[in-house]
Parts: C-alpha cells; structure tokens; sequence
C-alpha cells in the first residue's frame, strides 16, 4: 500500500466505529441520546489492531475506533479497500517510533505537555516533529493540540526563541500555508528583536529567507495597523488563531 495518501478528514468528530459513524437513534429524546452517546463512546474501545513503526517495526496494540476517530490516514487504511482492512495491521516504517509514542499518548490523554513537565522544558523541534506527523498522517485534532502547546510555550518562553534549525526543518517539512509556517511567522513578528534577530547567526544557522520575508511582511503589516504587536501572544488562547478546520 503506498504510504503517501490524499485523504479527507471529513467526521473526524463523529463517533466511529469500523468506520461508520453512530447517530442517536430518536433525536427528540434526550436520555436515549445520551445513552446512544455512552454508547458510541464505549465502542471505540472494543476492537484492537497493530501498528509497526519504524525500520525496527516497533509493534503496538491500539484500539481501532480511536485511531479511526483521531485520523483519517487509519481510518482509510483500516476500513477501506487497502490489504491493511483485511490484516488489522498498518506499516509506518518511515515514522520515528519516538514521535509515534507521543501521539499514542495523546490519544489517550489528549494532552501534548504532561502534567509532571512545564512547557519550558519541551522542546520546540519536537513540537515540529508532532505536527509533521499529524500533518502526514491527516490528524488535525492532533495538530490542533499541538499548535495549542505552541502556544503556551510561546507565552511562558518569550525570550527564547526557536532555533533556526528547527525553522528551517518546518519549512523545508511543511507546505506554504500550513499553520505551523503561519504560526512562527507571527510569533517572531509579534515578540522577537528583528534586528537582532536577524542580523545574528543564532544557533550557527540563517532562517530560510522565504521565512524572513514572510515575518518581516508580517511585522510591517501589523505596525502600519499601529496595533500593539506584543499584546496578541499575551493571549493564553492565540493557538486558536491557527487551528485546522475539522469537518463533521
């Protein structure tokens, strides 16, 4: 099965399960809803399927209905015509097990940053890596999460900036237009010392100069509004500003 698909990630709210989502079954009763949505809940949780990741094949047992739930790359392999429907079980051997792992736990947690860690000490490549993932693997609860992350990482580390390594690493793994360009570029044009920023080779690295145009249009956008340029990443929910739409 190739491993590069165009999928839709139409109902990804729904509740799924095999891939066919369940509706209440009388609309104008409210206990038989809510039991239809205990219900549909409960079903995500009963079958479970295997996905090997990596060169290694690191093997894990997930449940079916909420891969289904959170992606439409799993629920096309899952439930539709691909060998994976008939064997249970999907290949990722280009994935980084490491990446994979904190997007099981998300699924099951649906928190990017733990509670035991604070948003300092998680670092910005990662963060990267986790949208890419959930980019490729059409996830946009999953990216939605993390541009939140980002988000709050912005607001408690305004005066540690990421690498240009890792700017660069999201320009050359992301199309123009993706939420994750859209967000940094609003991040260093809102808060960051362009001058310094720019004129320092930070990390040993020059930022993608797509990138510095874009931020520096940015930057002069938002000063010929006059508008307060360091007021807007004082908003815990700015991550909102950048959220995929999730149909269904």
């Amino acid at each position: 099965m190739p491993e590069k698909r165009s999928i839709s990630a139409d109902d990804e709210e729904d509740h799924v399960h095999n891939g066919t989502p369940y509706a209440a079954k009388d609309d104008n009763n409210p206990a038989a809803i809510a039991r239809e949505k205990l219900a549909n809940r409960a079903i995500i949780f009963d079958t479970i399927v295997t996905v090997l990741v990596g060169p290694a094949e690191k093997s894990y047992s997930l449940h079916k209905g909420v891969l289904c739930k959170y992606s439409a790359y799993f629920r096309a392999a899952l439930t539709g015509s691909f060998a994976e429907a008939a064997t249970q079980t999907v290949r990722m051997d280009e994935e980084d097990p490491a990446i994979f792992d904190l997007f099981v736990s998300w699924l099951y947690t649906q928190r990017i940053i733990p509670d035991d860690i604070t948003s300092k000490d998680v670092d910005w490549q990662i963060l990267a890596e986790q949208y890419v993932f959930a980019d490729r693997r059409s996830s946009p609860s999953f990216k939605n999460a993390i541009i939140d992350a980002l988000a709050i990482k912005a607001l408690d580390t305004k005066q540690f900036l990421p690498q240009y390594g890792t700017i660069k690493w999201i320009w050359d793994n992301t199309a123009e237009g993706a939420s994750l360009r859209r967000f940094m570029v609003d991040y260093f044009a809102h808060v960051a010392d362009l001058d310094e920023a720019f004129r320092t080779q930070r990390d040993r690295k020059r930022p993608p100069l797509d990138f510095v145009c874009d931020v520096l249009g940015r930057y002069y956008r938002l000063t010929s509004r006059m508008c307060n340029v360091n007021r807007e990443f004082e908003k815990p929910d700015v991550g909102k500003n950048y959220h995929d739409k999730i149909d269904g």
